[in-house]
């Protein structure tokens, strides 16, 4: 994943149920003034409003269905 360390862009990955699970330095200094990496470990449904909610656990659940075959 040296990559993710390498790129211009914020790259947070969670897992099915919304948990940030990595962050890259970038991500990181994007989202400082919510935690920066303090978030990894935290849930991205509580800061995401509405419609941008619902269409992130429909994404979150489609992606569980593809992957979980």
């Amino acid at each position: 994943m040296d990559w993710l360390k390498e790129i211009n862009a914020a790259v947070t990955v969670c897992d099915n149920n919304g948990i940030i699970v990595y962050m890259n330095e970038k991500s990181e200094q994007v989202f400082e003034n919510d935690g920066g990496k303090n978030l990894l470990g935290g849930n991205l449904f509580g800061c995401h409003p509405e419609p941008a909610l619902t269409k992130l656990k429909e994404m979150l659940g489609f992606s569980y269905y593809i992957f979980n075959l």
